[in-house]
């Protein structure tokens, strides 16, 4: 008795399907950008972002890591 296996690899994308992609990681990139370089090589608090169910619970954070993360999720949200 033969029985089916699930596809265990993804097909490959064409350029057509990539070119979109790479292009909207360049809007987001380009959001992130913007963000932060107010903050570049100017004194920055940073904080600990504590998430216990990560391998290294303790990761610092900045208001420029934060304000990019906040411009490229609006990206996201409006697609």
């Amino acid at each position: 008795m033969t029985t089916s296996q699930p596809k265990t690899s993804s097909p490959v994308p064409s350029p057509s399907q990539i070119k979109p992609l790479v292009s909207f990681a360049n809007e987001l990139a380009d959001a992130a950008r913007k963000a932060i370089l107010p903050y570049w090589r100017k004194p920055i608090e940073v904080v600990s972002k504590v998430e216990h169910d990560r391998p290294v619970a303790e990761s610092p954070v900045t208001i420029a890591d934060r304000e990019a993360e906040m411009a490229m999720r609006r990206l996201i949200e409006e697609r």
